[in-house]
């Protein structure tokens, strides 16, 4: 698809999607990167880019490989905070691949101990989406994990 230079989204998210039930995380940002070289506005491929990103921190910290897993969070959070977009100008369907987004930038600024810009995001998150259930859970999973949401958040 890459070298055709196809650019209908679906083929990419066809094969990302494969990758990631595979759990090939590194492979499933590859597919997403060659994807944004063509269609760089996908806004799909990006949720499932960064999602991969996320995932792939999660399997190197049970490996004990600290530091990477830190890089993959980290290239997430960066990714989130240069492709999401306001609420406002979403069509329907992609509100769905906006709050995921926030959830992974919580998770990953939270993994990361950025505690300051995680409350940042999770207030952003839960004004931009009121409607959404996983706002309240993660806010209750990072109480249980860190005995309070730290600085600022309820």
């Amino acid at each position: 698809a890459f070298k055709l230079k196809a650019n209908n989204p679906e083929t990419y998210l066809h094969w990302l999607r494969l990758e990631i039930a595979q759990k090939e995380w590194s492979k499933a940002v590859a597919v997403a990167d060659r994807a944004l070289k063509i269609l760089p506005d996908a806004y799909e491929i990006i949720e499932l880019k960064v999602t991969a990103l996320r995932q792939a921190g999660f399997d190197l910290l049970r490996g004990l490989h600290y530091e990477k897993a830190e890089k993959m969070w980290t290239d997430a959070v960066e990714e989130v905070r240069r492709r999401i977009k306001s609420p406002e100008t979403l069509p329907a369907g992609e509100r769905k691949l906006n709050a995921s987004m926030y959830y992974t930038i919580v998770v990953c600024l939270d993994m990361l101990n950025q505690f300051p810009e995680r409350n940042y995001w999770l207030e952003r998150w839960e004004k931009e989406h009121p409607d959404d259930p996983q706002v309240a859970s993660q806010k209750e999973y990072i109480k249980k994990k860190r005995g309070t949401l730290q600085v600022g958040v309820s």
